[in-house]
């Protein structure tokens, strides 16, 4: 029985110092990964200075730096049920959006509109496109906003003709009211939608006749206004101002 004992000491003394030494050796290989990956990530940070790209070598400084947070797979329904499905988190992320941009103070207001405006021009199409910012993540239809760019005369006239004929039937295009939310964490319980803020990824294509219809609205509120300060009247309201210059579109 004693042998017993102490062959099953021996055993467990054994493997306690195999133990020791296998996370000897796995901790020493971790310091040598680490310490590659580092000598890597300093290397492309040098290449990246080496050619002027800004954006890209503080975009890696910032990723070596970054905490670890971990994302859980999960939300809180209306009730304060915790759902885990992903058809269950889309349906209330769908839910939640509505409500969050349903506009109930617009509800009921009739509008008043004036006759229709010129459709845009070539050169106002022209400078939508190319005041259109790059690097810009793309809609639902994954368009990017450099194909715009480099399409020249042939992507500019293709859009010159949607953009009037939207403009004379007054038909939005369908593939223009879809957009991709993504909700993006702030402080406290990730479980709350409250605590995430949303940005929405639209049809660069639809931004180019909305960058033209802002154009002209800013441009008739500021004849409007200089015309006020010239008779000696203040614009308190701005928000009525500018929904008064839709209704003309």
């Amino acid at each position: 029985m004693r042998l017993m004992q102490r062959s099953g000491k021996k055993e467990k003394q054994k493997a306690k110092n195999r133990y020791q030494e296998l996370k000897a050796e796995v901790q020493r290989k971790l310091r040598v990964d680490k310490q590659q990956q580092l000598e890597g990530v300093c290397m492309e940070l040098e290449a990246t200075n080496s050619k002027g790209n800004s954006r890209q070598l503080f975009r890696i400084v910032k990723s070596m730096f970054r905490k670890f947070h971990p994302r859980l797979q999960g939300i809180q329904s209306a009730t304060g049920e915790n759902l885990t499905e992903a058809a269950q988190i889309a349906d209330r992320w769908k839910g939640y959006c509505e409500d969050l941009y349903c506009d109930e103070e617009g509800k009921g207001i009739e509008q008043e509109y004036l006759e229709q405006k010129p459709p845009p021009l070539h050169v106002e199409v022209a400078r939508a496109i190319r005041q259109t910012a790059s690097r810009k993540a793309t809609g639902p239809d994954d368009v990017p906003a450099e194909l715009f760019k480099a399409g020249g005369e042939t992507i500019l006239d293709r859009m010159l003709r949607i953009c009037v004929t939207i403009w004379e039937t007054g038909e939005w295009p369908e593939e223009w009211m879809f957009s991709t939310f993504i909700p993006l964490p702030k402080k406290g319980d990730l479980k709350q939608h409250a605590n995430y803020r949303t940005i929405a990824f639209v049809s660069h294509a639809s931004k180019i006749l909305l960058r033209i219809i802002l154009e002209r609205i800013r441009v008739k509120t500021e004849d409007r206004n200089r015309n006020c300060r010239r008779t000696g009247v203040i614009l308190t309201r701005k928000g009525d101002e500018i929904r008064s210059r839709i209704s003309e579109y």
